[in-house]
């Protein structure tokens, strides 16, 4: 299981305080991506089957099991040390 980091940085965007940094509109292209039935059928079928296995760690307590309780306050511990 990977535990993602907490965000608690405040980023601002350079385009607000510079003009430098904004693409121009004529290097824009119109590039378009397609994404075919067959692949966002697989990635709902992959989803339902994370959230199955989700929902039988949940019913079988495995997130209230000490090894990821202390993996879990680890990796908070490490984020507000920055």
């Amino acid at each position: 299981m990977e535990i993602k980091g907490i965000i608690n940085k405040i980023f601002v965007s350079e385009n607000k305080v510079t003009n430098k940094l904004e693409p121009k509109k004529e290097n824009l292209r119109g590039d378009v991506v397609e994404i075919s039935k067959e692949a966002k059928e697989l990635f709902q079928k992959n989803k339902e089957i994370q959230f199955q296995q989700i929902r039988e760690r949940i019913s079988n307590n495995f997130y209230n099991s000490d090894k990821v309780l202390n993996k879990v306050a680890e990796k908070i511990l490490n984020e507000l040390r920055g």
